[in-house]
């Protein structure tokens, strides 16, 4: 939708716009991916449940 905006209107900012989000959102893959790599060297499964133990318990 924003590169059809950028073209009708003969600007290239739609265009721009579209790169940028592709670049945060391969920015943000790359970013889970990496955390996966890390929980898995750590625990050596890729089970969730095994993960749990990470989180904060509640405090009462």
């Amino acid at each position: 939708a924003f590169v059809a905006f950028g073209r009708m209107h003969l600007d290239v900012s739609g265009q721009v716009f579209v790169i940028f989000i592709l670049t945060v959102a391969a920015a943000e893959a790359a970013l889970a991916l990496g955390l996966v790599v890390l929980l898995f060297r750590r625990r050596e499964t890729l089970s969730a449940e095994a993960w749990s133990e990470l989180r904060e318990q509640p405090s009462a």
